[in-house]
């Protein structure tokens, strides 16, 4: 004749007093198994937060609107660069994308 394991329940124990009575392996491993999901949700949680938001933008929201006026009344690009201190690169990053470059400043809080 076979013994057949005993299939525990796992409840949560009151932890109110600081101790946690274990009754049995399986309930210690259900516990510890709620513990790594409680600990792995939190993790993700703030790896969420924390996500890669790309290259930080090396203008800030003022230099960008700077540009598209300066662009809209069709000024060099040379001269834009010169007026708002930033590089010529960044401006036609800016003329090109204008939508890229304004969610980036977006994502960045700024």
């Amino acid at each position: 004749m076979m013994n057949k394991r005993k299939a525990n329940k796992c409840t949560l124990p009151d932890v109110r007093s600081g101790a946690i009575h274990v009754e049995s392996e399986q309930q210690f491993a259900d516990l510890m198994i709620i513990a790594f999901a409680k600990r792995s949700y939190k993790s993700l949680a703030r790896t969420k937060a924390d996500r890669y938001r790309g290259r930080k933008p090396s203008f800030s929201r003022e230099q960008f609107e700077a540009v598209r006026d300066l662009l809209v009344q069709e000024e060099p690009i040379g001269r834009i660069a010169n007026t708002t201190g930033l590089s010529r690169q960044t401006v036609y990053r800016i003329k090109d994308n204008p939508t890229a470059a304004l969610a980036a400043l977006a994502m960045w809080g700024m």
